[in-house]
């Protein structure tokens, strides 16, 4: 049976750039972004203050896959 691994990021403090495969999302304080890890990640602080954020990593079954 096929797993996903799932991934947030939450923002605590500051900014976080997030290059994900094509994608460039920039979050602030507050923000949540939930993928799935299936292309390259970046993290980056693109400031000069410091950043403070959470990653949590979650495995699960890919959508449509059978038990």
């Amino acid at each position: 049976v096929p797993l996903a691994i799932e991934q947030v990021v939450w923002v605590l403090d500051g900014q976080l750039e997030l290059t994900f495969g094509d994608e460039i999302h920039v979050l602030g304080a507050g923000d949540c972004l939930q993928m799935r890890l299936d292309r390259p990640i970046t993290f980056r602080n693109a400031t000069t203050a410091e950043i403070r954020y959470a990653v949590v990593l979650a495995r699960g079954l890919l959508a449509g896959a059978a038990r």
